[in-house]
């Protein structure tokens, strides 16, 4: 492979990086790792802060306050929760 392909391929790798949306797939797998409690959760995925465009990826609403939730990061979960999801490379911290 000469060098012109090489980067041809590179680039293509990287725009085909660009297109993928990771928030659908990270939104049902958290929805699925809190399945146990889900009817004490309201999950609302791209939930608009104001008008277009601003959204946050997930909002997890805590329908009662007194419950526990699981798994363990839940356990840090307040009334309403905001998570943003970028990429698989980014880590998932609680603020």
């Amino acid at each position: 492979m000469d060098d012109k392909t090489a980067d041809r391929e590179k680039v293509m790798r990287e725009q085909a990086k660009e297109k993928i949306q990771w928030h659908q797939g990270f939104c049902g797998i958290v929805e699925l790792d809190l399945r146990t409690c889900k009817q004490d959760l309201t999950f609302e995925t791209e939930h608009e802060l104001s008008k277009k465009p601003l959204r946050i990826d997930l909002l997890i609403i805590k329908k009662n306050r007194d419950i526990e939730i699981r798994p363990s990061y839940g356990r840090a979960f307040r009334r309403f929760n905001v998570i943003e999801y970028k990429s698989p490379e980014d880590g998932l911290g609680l603020v």
